[in-house]
């Protein structure tokens, strides 16, 4: 058993480091640095947050103190920077982790993403009204927007929108390998 983990480890991880040689935006660190010190790896349902293991089924966390924003997704694969997840309170958090589930089906719809994690927040009983309010100031107050994201107002409006049940429209990016969060 261990060696079937070991070898799947081992091919995630190449997986990875080719795709950060072509797709990885500017502002990224290799793969050798994202699995530097204290990167692991961590099964479907291992990671938790205020006694709460959110599951994006199959896919894998990669616990990665380097990078460089809050979350990122890749193919099955979901990347979280546990430093600054710390900052947040836990729904944020919590946020956080089904946005980048939220990639794993939608692909880079950032909008739909953003949605399905605060649809399953609403679902599951631990985002209210008011913790959409604070997920703005906390992550987007500030934020222009980019080619992937819209800025801060335009996608706070889109949460509350997604929350009501008034489902935003895709908002189609151009295809890219990486979606992180985007909080600047």
């Amino acid at each position: 058993m261990y060696r079937v983990c070991r070898a799947a480890l081992s091919l995630t991880l190449a997986a990875l480091f080719w795709m950060s040689a072509f797709a990885l935006p500017a502002q990224s660190v290799t793969m050798s640095e994202l699995m530097a010190g204290n990167s692991r790896m961590l099964a479907p349902g291992q990671w938790q947050v205020n006694g709460r293991a959110p599951r994006c089924g199959s896919t894998q966390t990669l616990i990665s103190p380097t990078f460089w924003d809050y979350g990122g997704s890749l193919s099955d694969l979901i990347i979280l920077n546990p430093e600054k997840m710390r900052q947040l309170p836990w729904r944020t958090q919590l946020f956080v982790y089904h946005h980048e589930c939220g990639h794993q089906t939608l692909g880079s719809d950032e909008i739909g993403a953003d949605c399905q994690a605060i649809q399953t927040g609403k679902r599951e009983g631990w985002l209210r009204p008011r913790d959409v309010n604070a997920i703005c100031q906390q992550l987007f107050i500030n934020s222009a927007g980019d080619r992937f994201h819209p800025p801060g107002p335009e996608r706070c409006e889109y949460l509350r929108q997604c929350y009501s049940g008034a489902i935003p429209a895709p908002r189609r990016s151009p295809g890219r390998t990486l979606d992180t969060l985007n909080t600047r």
